[in-house]
């Protein structure tokens, strides 16, 4: 592609006088003193040529490339079906390849012109927004209304902002020299390989929240200015929640593992407790028994002896829990 866009941007560097004609969207120049770049141009059909009579005519759309007279004939042009083949702006000599994402000026690789790879990526985002419309079956989406025709992107959220719409331009944008938006784009884009991880409700939200504050007419230029921006900090307020998340399924689960070991302490002491106290119990009944029968006074005494036992041994295990209870709340504190 680039040895055909060399050929013919020599042969129509060699035309004379050619002028832009915006209807038919044609270059048009006089055969007189063009008749060689003619039939350069012309053989073996590399491109289309109407003759006029005196003038002829080159349908642009005919070229191997989209050609645009300069910048504004570029931004009044290009659309987001005009990125399937190599895009050349005669004023600026720029030449983008969309499939390499690049553009050279002079034949050199430049890095720092802007204003063809940042409209790329511009619709490609809105095409990237028109795919996360609502859908019937989705759980989550994170555009709520897209309309090509009406040039209208609608988000909701739950957020006090509610509503925002943002309207988009026909045509390419004239954003800040400056701005990269293909690195932010990609980060856009890999935000949501997987909404398991609910990042992209905190891109919507953010987003919401950042462009309300900004007229309808401006939102869609700050939308790309400041998406840097809305996707760092949003990744910032994920960050929080997902420590949040960590920190409450940490606590559930103490509170769990505590319940479950007080529950098994609790039913260790109760049979411990039921069968020490049962034993003295027992041995009282007997000896009362005996006592009834053979009515003697050492039977008595036993009878004394084992109660003071079982106050004893009651005594131990009141002592026992206490500092149990004790050292389970040293444990708990420290």
């Amino acid at each position: 592609m680039i040895d055909t866009f060399d050929y013919l941007n020599k042969k129509l560097a060699e035309i004379n006088e050619f002028r832009y004609d915006p209807e038919r969207d044609t270059l048009v120049f006089a055969v007189l003193g063009n008749e060689q770049v003619l039939k350069d141009i012309t053989k073996e059909g590399m491109i289309q040529v109407e003759n006029l009579g005196s003038d002829v005519e080159i349908d642009l759309g005919s070229l191997p490339y989209y050609f645009y007279k300069d910048e504004a004939h570029f931004l009044k042009k290009t659309g987001r079906s005009t990125w399937n083949k190599p895009i050349y702006i005669h004023s600026n000599k720029a030449f983008y390849n969309p499939a390499v994402q690049t553009t050279e000026i002079d034949g050199k690789v430049v890095d720092d012109y802007f204003l063809l790879l940042n409209n790329h990526h511009y619709f490609l985002l809105l095409i990237f927004l028109k795919s996360q419309e609502h859908q019937e079956d989705a759980i989550f989406y994170f555009v709520d209304h897209f309309s090509w025709d009406s040039r209208l992107i609608v988000l909701t959220t739950l957020k006090k902002e509610g509503k925002l719409s943002i309207n988009f331009p026909v045509g390419g944008l004239n954003l800040k020299k400056d701005l990269k938006l293909k690195a932010n784009y990609q980060k856009l884009v890999s935000a949501f390989c997987d909404q398991s991880k609910h990042f992209p409700k905190f891109i919507k939200n953010e987003t919401v929240g950042q462009l309300s504050r900004f007229d309808k007419p401006e939102r869609i230029i700050m939308l790309l200015e400041k998406l840097g921006e809305i996707l760092n900090v949003s990744e910032q307020n994920f960050e929080i929640y997902l420590h949040d998340l960590s920190l409450e399924n940490l606590k559930k689960d103490y509170i769990d593992q505590k319940n479950k070991y007080f529950t098994q302490l609790r039913e260790i002491l109760s049979k411990l407790t039921n069968q020490v106290i049962a034993l003295p119990i027992t041995i009282a009944a007997s000896l009362f028994g005996s006592y009834k029968v053979s009515d003697s006074n050492l039977t008595l005494v036993l009878i004394l002896f084992v109660f003071v036992l079982y106050a004893l041994f009651s005594i131990f295990l009141l002592k026992l829990q206490r500092d149990d209870v004790s050292d389970i709340k040293k444990n708990l504190e420290s």
